[in-house]
């Protein structure tokens, strides 16, 4: 599983980037800006189910947090592991939601 992971993120967002990526996003004011940078770096990488778990934290309100999962939800190299984003919503009708997202994607195959 940890070979898996290691090949995974050959091809995911290097962390050194996705550091500066969440850092900028952190330091991002308001929702509809933070929105737009998660869509501008979402344009050109793919992110593991840990990264977006982690972008989202970074979101304030649910519903941004909603937004920000349906612009990264189709770049997430591991849709498998889904179950670690869903951790990021408090209340059952959010990650519902979530869930119906997620539930769209497939395993990507390997590259």
């Amino acid at each position: 599983m940890f070979a898996f992971l290691s090949i995974l993120n050959l091809w995911a967002m290097p962390d050194a980037k996705f550091e500066n990526f969440t850092i900028q996003l952190d330091e991002t004011s308001f929702a509809s800006n933070k929105i737009s940078l998660i869509k501008l770096v979402s344009q050109h990488n793919t992110f593991t189910s840990r990264q977006v778990k982690q972008t989202l934290a970074l979101m304030s309100f649910a519903s941004d947090r909603l937004d920000a999962l349906q612009i990264m939800a189709p770049k997430i190299e591991d849709p498998e592991n889904g179950f670690l984003i869903l951790s990021a919503f408090k209340f059952s009708s959010n990650k519902d939601k979530a869930q119906k997202m997620l539930a769209t994607l497939s395993p990507k195959k390997t590259h």
